[in-house]
């Protein structure tokens, strides 16, 4: 039998006993403090066993260290996601979320406790929604709704910076020298994986595979595809030029460059060749499916 299930077990005769102590006394146990239940002498001995097994559930799914704290979040949970049910429906779904979300310490364990309750209140806002009868009504219901499930958002936002797995950003330096052996370093960032180079081509910068190119300043004017043939990472320059030269080239070129027979410089003399009558025009990043499938680089 799983703990949850005991645990479940234990909420159905504690409710129980709060339905007699308020039917009897007047007084009932509901308004004890958020710690352990205090239990009638009579019942103490079986049932704080269970008692103590459901704050051992808690603390273990809320992930903190001491029964307290489990029984604080559920005290709070409690409270904020009220419902009309009975209270042993609310230990359930208490204790599912809260196992799904599986805190590993209490900091996650208080978001989590967050996360729970903004998500019952914009559900509760939804159901105010369906059941709006006027037009105001209708519109503070769907802002708050929209409000909460932003801030949702950001809660889990944050729980998953706090267990490192947020977005993570890297910077790659792209060291292009020119003729005077003077070193331009390009930076191009990688960003979920995903690599947008910076290439320099006939005073443009072609930003990205399906990117629009970006003309370059009269300050970066005079580069040229030399810059290209000599830089560190020459598979860009090369993509390109092998491009270039299937796109323009003739039959016997592209079958050299298929074949990869075509040296980078003899590539480059050919496609400067072109660009001249071409001169300050922006040039379109190809299709490079060709080269993958003819592993031309």
């Amino acid at each position: 039998m799983s703990k949850l299930k005991i645990a479940d077990e234990s909420c159905q005769k504690l409710n129980k006993l709060l339905n007699s102590a308020v039917n009897n006394t007047g007084k009932g146990l509901v308004e004890q403090k958020p710690e352990k239940p205090v239990l009638p002498k009579k019942e103490r001995s079986k049932e704080q066993e269970l008692v103590d097994l459901m704050g051992e559930v808690l603390t273990k799914i809320s992930g903190g260290l001491t029964d307290e704290f489990g029984w604080m979040v559920y005290d709070q949970l409690s409270k904020s996601c009220y419902t009309k049910s009975n209270s042993l429906d609310t230990v359930k779904h208490i204790c599912t979320e809260m196992q799904g979300i599986a805190p590993k310490d209490q900091i996650e364990g208080m978001l989590a406790t967050q996360m729970i309750a903004t998500h019952h209140a914009a559900l509760n806002c939804f159901r105010i929604v369906a059941e709006s009868e006027t037009i105001d009504m209708l519109n503070l219901a769907v802002n708050s709704a929209n409000k909460l499930t932003r801030t949702y958002a950001s809660q889990m936002e944050a729980l998953n910076r706090y267990r490192g797995k947020g977005q993570q950003k890297m910077t790659v330096g792209h060291v292009h020298i020119n003729s005077g052996g003077q070193a331009i370093i390009e930076e191009s960032v990688v960003k979920d994986g995903c690599r947008d180079p910076l290439v320099v081509w006939n005073n443009t910068i072609i930003d990205g595979h399906h990117r629009s190119p970006v003309t370059l300043s009269s300050d970066n004017k005079g580069k040229t595809l030399e810059i290209l043939a000599k830089q560190a990472d020459v598979s860009y320059g090369k993509l390109f030029q092998y491009n270039k030269i299937l796109e323009k080239g003739s039959e016997e070129e592209k079958l050299a460059v298929r074949n990869n027979e075509i040296s980078i410089k003899g590539a480059l003399q050919k496609i400067q060749k072109a660009e001249r009558l071409e001169n300050n025009k922006a040039v379109e990043w190809p299709k490079v499916s060709a080269f993958f499938e003819h592993q031309c680089l």
